[in-house]
């Protein structure tokens, strides 16, 4: 166990020595741990000369992390594996050891041993044996569940489990409800980490009844599953108390203690009266400002590094747990009552972790620290905390679906949806929710997303959901049309997910005037992977770019460049210098001068410079500062190019790096004299944020002269179109014959930017002229 510091190395690093010989380890040594308790300590010595080792204790393979010199646990044998293998290696000196003692022996095995055994030991090569499968490790379990009564459904029965108490080394023996322990005995298959919770959470003195999914729910009744995820909320929230393992390594111990410090140095600040501590959300960020800068704080009985608690929590953050879809959904439905528990003995309030993500939210916009916290929705769970009303702090179920693909995993895809639905908006009364998005593990994969889009176009008759589309769509690769999604359907593909204004959202934009969705078109149609909507065609595609815009907040918010293949197409930012040649640029050559341009509207070089403008930050559009996304309140500024200016100024100036036009030489003289003036007074970040609206978008033209924004991939020849009950106009492919007759199908490219049919101007035309619609069949 860790004594007193040793005075020859750092005050702050602990010496950790066995507990029966007092030898002391040093970094990267191997030795043997305790699991349940963590505070007694073997070393491989000791282990090969105790005759009967301690029964309280569960020894396990670890060693000093040479980092900090602290204990954490690695692979190896077990005690008893251990004196067999040493056994064998006496006796047979072409011994092979098997790849999960190998790196174990050959750190601390020539301690307490003699010879050449010892020599050969230390001096051993790593090599790789593939281990064998152990279904007690095993991330894909496989069990018997004859033993499994059926459910009364409308009783909302559920099974709850008996953990036996007993000691840390006995096996774990759970009874289902009504067993007795005479009941005929199973071994039954789970992951490493349940058994290790399990072997945490049991304790000698008592009993404890717990519901654990994977030992409660018959996982392999498909409708089962399914019904038990309609009422996962009510588990939940009836629960007593709700525990989350995770883990047992030093790692993880010492993050969930600086979490912890950071709590206790919190209501130490002295009191302020700018800081509203009847909110713990509300009081958070100038009660972590006045902790950054006026004071420190201290976990273990020394103070701390700022930056090496930053470090510590941020890579806790960045576990797997913290990941993992249904987790979510049990810390939602639990409210207030849940407590993280890292190793035997340290419990964390699940208020004191979203406090240290705030912590470290704000030191990274304070400080510029290059640290991460929680991701999205994690954060969208402050409130919640405070209230046990979860009906005012649900999400809309398609921002809950494109974080969660962009940001958490899932065993089954289909997680991805059925574990959020409780949490959203429009489906939280699970058992109620039509059979198109129900739960239903007798599903595809392909069928549960195509189904859950149609679904999202059913509930509000608009095309909201083909913005998320553009950003989520399968990659094309090749495979049956049962494996695969049409082009239209969200998917829980990661690539594009969270990047991107989704102008089909936008409140201000209405491409298509006030039309909805012809919903009898599209539900009289019996193919459900074909998507009918009614529509006109606008325009032709002439020329589109293949690079696309990113703005990079981890390089000064500069406008970068990448290629299809996500790579940065401009090492040093300044994608504004580009975009300006580009523009400007006639037969190869950069055109300088206020010269005539080809194009029957872009005359000058100001009058390019306002087109690129208004086109790349969708129409000049700025929100003000008290909108309120919450209740759907916007309010919106429309920005004149002249407004503009001062932001594109500092802007490209800022990023114009050592090859590029910072005293804007590549602009006439009439536009250099009006710019250069505004570079000191204008905020270039300010014109990052309305940029973002050209985020994974490629310039593009089309045939009647218009000059927009693309979605990647959009090719020559593709069609824009207003869809009824779109906001955004939408580039699509043709397919199939083109003969006018209904055989014609087209593949969705994604949602577009053009200036002037944003406002509903050109379909406002179309319906002036009496202009017939057209039906458009998505595949």
């Amino acid at each position: 166990m860790a004594s007193q510091t040793d005075e020859s190395k750092d005050d702050c690093l602990p010496q950790i020595e066995c507990d029966h010989c007092s030898h002391h380890f040093k970094a990267n040594d191997r030795f043997y741990i305790c699991s349940q308790c963590y505070n007694f300590d073997l070393c491989q010595a000791c282990v090969l000369s105790i005759d009967n080792l301690p029964e309280e204790h569960d020894l396990r393979c670890g060693l000093v992390d040479a980092r900090d010199l602290r204990r954490t646990f690695v692979s190896g044998p077990s005690p008893s594996a251990f004196k067999t293998l040493i056994d064998k290696a006496k006796s047979d000196p072409d011994l092979k050891l098997p790849a999960s003692a190998q790196n174990f022996l050959s750190h601390g095995a020539t301690h307490g041993l003699e010879g050449p055994l010892a020599e050969r030991l230390s001096a051993l090569e790593s090599f790789q044996e593939p281990a064998p499968k152990d279904p007690a490790t095993s991330r894909s379990v496989s069990n018997d569940y004859s033993m499994y009564q059926e459910l009364n459904r409308e009783e909302k029965d559920i099974r709850l489990i008996l953990l036996l108490k007993g000691p840390a080394r006995a096996p774990v023996t759970v009874l289902h409800d009504g067993q007795t322990p005479d009941y005929n005995q199973q071994r039954f298959a789970c992951t490493a980490n349940l058994e290790i919770a399990l072997r945490a959470v049991r304790r000698e003195d008592i009993d404890l009844w717990l519901w654990v999914d994977a030992l409660c729910i018959n996982q392999g009744d498909l409708e089962e599953r399914a019904y038990q995820v309609s009422i996962m909320s009510e588990i939940f929230e009836k629960a007593s108390g709700v525990v989350i393992w995770l883990g047992f390594t030093q790692e993880e111990m010492i993050a969930a203690s600086y979490i912890r410090a950071l709590a206790h140095a919190s209501k130490n600040v002295p009191e302020d009266a700018n800081i509203d501590r009847s909110s713990r959300v509300a009081g958070d960020i100038p009660l972590i400002r006045k902790m950054l800068f006026d004071g420190t704080f201290s976990a273990n009985g020394r103070t701390l590094e700022r930056s090496h608690v930053l470090q510590k929590i941020s890579e806790f953050f960045d576990k797997p747990w913290f990941r993992r879809v249904w987790v979510l959904q049990e810390v939602w439905c639990a409210g207030k009552d849940v407590v993280a528990m890292c190793g035997p003995r340290m419990f964390v309030p699940w208020s004191e972790i979203l406090f240290a993500d705030m912590y470290l939210t704000v030191a990274f916009s304070l400080l510029k620290t290059r640290i991460g916290g929680l991701k999205s929705p994690w954060r969208n769970f402050e409130k919640r905390a405070e209230s046990q009303d979860a009906s005012t702090q649900r999400l809309p179920i398609l921002e809950l679906f494109e974080a969660v693909c962009q940001n958490f995993e899932a065993s089954d895809p289909r997680d991805k949806l059925f574990g959020l639905l409780i949490m959203g908006k429009e489906t939280h009364d699970i058992r109620n929710l039509p059979d198109l998005i129900r739960p239903n593990y007798g599903k595809s994969t392909a069928e549960v997303f195509i189904d859950f889009t149609r679904w999202c176009i059913q509930q509000d008759q608009s095309l909201a959901v083909l913005g998320y589309s553009t950003f989520m769509r399968q990659p094309s690769t090749p495979g049956t049309e049962a494996d695969t999604l049409p082009s239209w359907s969200l998917s829980d593909n990661p690539a594009f997910a969270g990047v991107g204004t989704k102008l089909s959202t936008t409140s201000e934009f209405r491409t298509c005037a006030d039309t909805r969705v012809d919903m009898e078109l599209m539900n009289n149609n019996p193919d459900p992977r074909l998507l009918p909507l009614r529509g006109y065609r606008l325009d032709t595609v002439l020329h589109a770019n293949e690079l696309f815009f990113h703005i990079r907040f981890d390089q000064e918010n500069d406008l970068y460049l990448m290629n299809n293949t996500n790579t940065w197409y401009t090492g040093a930012g300044g994608g504004l210098h580009w975009l300006w040649k580009s523009a400007r640029g006639r037969n190869g050559k950069e055109a300088r001068y206020c010269e005539p341009v080809e194009g029957p509207d872009l005359c000058t070089c100001q009058e390019i410079l306002n087109h690129i403008l208004l086109v790349m930050t969708g129409g000049g559009m700025q929100e003000h500062g008290d909108c309120d996304h919450v209740n759907g309140i916007h309010r919106t500024r429309w920005l004149a190019p002249t407004d503009l200016y001062p932001m594109f100024a500092a802007h490209y100036v800022k990023h114009g790096g050592e090859t590029g036009d910072v005293k804007m030489e590549n602009f006439c003289e009439h536009v250099r004299e009006i710019l250069l003036p505004l570079v000191e007074t204008g905020n270039a970040d300010k014109l990052s944020e309305l940029l973002l609206k050209a985020s994974r978008r490629s310039l593009f033209t089309t045939k009647n002269g218009r000059v927009g924004l693309c979605p990647p991939g959009t090719r020559v020849d593709d069609v824009v179109v207003a869809l009824f009950g779109g906001k955004a106009p939408f580039v699509l492919r043709p397919q199939g014959a083109d003969d006018g007759a209904d055989r014609q199908t087209w593949e969705f490219v994604g949602e577009c930017f053009l200036l002037d049919v944003m406002r509903g101007e050109a379909v406002d035309r179309l319906f002036d002229r009496k202009q017939p619609s057209e039906v458009f069949r998505l595949r």
